[in-house]
């Protein structure tokens, strides 16, 4: 029987470049949620911290949120 050559094993990915590419995909992640909470959730803000309007509107805003 002949004796296999042990091949020594290469990482597919450099572990750096894998670190950098979680680290963009986190930080493109926050900044979505951040840019859809303040999308969805601003205006009703303002609605309700506006003295001008009536208050059955500012507790109709207070109520989506």
């Amino acid at each position: 029987m002949t004796a296999k050559t042990r091949r020594k094993q290469y990482s597919i990915v450099d572990r750096s470049l894998q670190y950098r590419v979680l680290a963009i995909i986190l930080v493109y992640s926050l900044v979505i949620v951040l840019f859809l909470a303040v999308c969805l959730f601003i205006p009703d803000i303002l609605a309700m911290s506006n003295q001008e309007l009536s208050l059955e509107i500012r507790t109709a805003a207070a109520d989506r949120l």
